[in-house]
């Protein structure tokens, strides 16, 4: 008769061994789109850059949306963590709250998981199917962040003006990475726009009518 306790572990070393093959399998699929782009983002170059076989990629995600999808929900769940660590940080070391989001902000779009869901978002203008299954995560990723930024308000703005001045905020930085990540410079070396950005951001968001 098998001992309990051996069975037990023996079963949570499958599930630990699933897992991870899980995680090389999305790690890998966020590696190809940042490198190659999504098109050459099938299963079957992510099951081979993650180093397991077909038929391990077909257990964990039957379908390459399914893949991508979960791809995107993990840099949802990375870019929502790192977010709200570092807004508690500053919030508890009683930083410059302002240039702090800003700053934390802007590391999540100059960060190679913005390069992934750019690729992913532009590949979706032609899949309708791809656009289905992204659509629902950007909607909690926008969803917790909107739920984060409330917070740094202000005590003397009113949160619905603070929220509309983070949006123009944010989209002033989205707008700039995709110029630093996807720009055809051709080796020339830019300056470095994001400090004057920053300043006129720090005005925008510091105004209190």
């Amino acid at each position: 008769m098998p001992n309990p306790t051996t069975v037990t572990r023996t079963r949570r070393t499958q599930q630990e061994r699933r897992e991870s093959t899980r995680k090389a399998l999305i790690e890998a699929a966020l590696q190809v789109i940042k490198q190659e782009g999504y098109a050459a983002a099938s299963t079957r170059r992510v099951a081979a850059a993650a180093g397991v076989s077909l038929g391990a990629m077909n257990y964990h995600f039957a379908t390459r949306h399914d893949m991508v999808a979960a791809a995107f929900d993990d840099v949802f769940q990375r870019t929502t963590v790192e977010f709200e660590a570092e807004i508690t940080r500053l919030r508890d070391a009683g930083e410059d709250r302002i240039g702090g989001f800003l700053d934390s902000f802007w590391e999540i779009w100059r960060s190679d998981l913005f390069t992934v869901w750019a690729q992913l978002w532009v590949a979706a203008t032609g899949d309708p199917e791809l656009y289905d299954v992204l659509s629902p995560v950007e909607q909690r990723l926008t969803e917790a962040m909107r739920s984060i930024m409330v917070g740094l308000a202000p005590a003397d703005l009113p949160p619905k003006l603070w929220l509309r001045r983070v949006s123009l905020a944010t989209d002033a930085m989205r707008g700039l990475a995709l110029l630093q990540h996807f720009e055809p410079t051709a080796g020339v070396r830019r300056r470095d726009r994001w400090p004057d950005t920053r300043a006129e951001l720090i005005e925008l968001l510091s105004r209190r009518n």
